[in-house]
């Protein structure tokens, strides 16, 4: 079984490469020098290797965060508020067809 100081080093280890990572993903940092990095780490080719990949892929394929045009934003909410009333309306016909019917 793993020694509690080794699995410690490990936690730590992962943590550092995962800051690392995030630093690239946030354009912080290069993949290069995140490489250079983890060789300087006595890190495994191949896992950097890897993990190059990994990363190559994510930014190739990531999402952007944009803000949606305020013209959306109102028409969404000019649309809520229709539904909203129209929901207030069939809640008032339904009250008064069940007033109606129980006179």
């Amino acid at each position: 079984m793993a020694s509690s100081s080794h699995m410690n080093q490990a936690n730590e280890h992962d943590k550092c490469v995962e800051k690392m990572v995030q630093s690239v993903l946030n354009g912080s940092q290069t993949i290069e020098e995140l490489k250079a990095r983890l060789e300087a780490s006595d890190e495994l080719p191949e896992t950097t290797d890897e993990l190059e990949k990994i990363i190559r892929d994510c930014l190739k394929n990531r999402v952007e965060r944009k803000c949606c045009p305020e013209k959306i934003v109102n028409e969404v909410r000019l649309k809520i508020g229709i539904g909203v009333l129209v929901a207030l309306g069939l809640v008032i016909n339904i009250k008064v067809i069940q007033e109606i019917f129980t006179v």
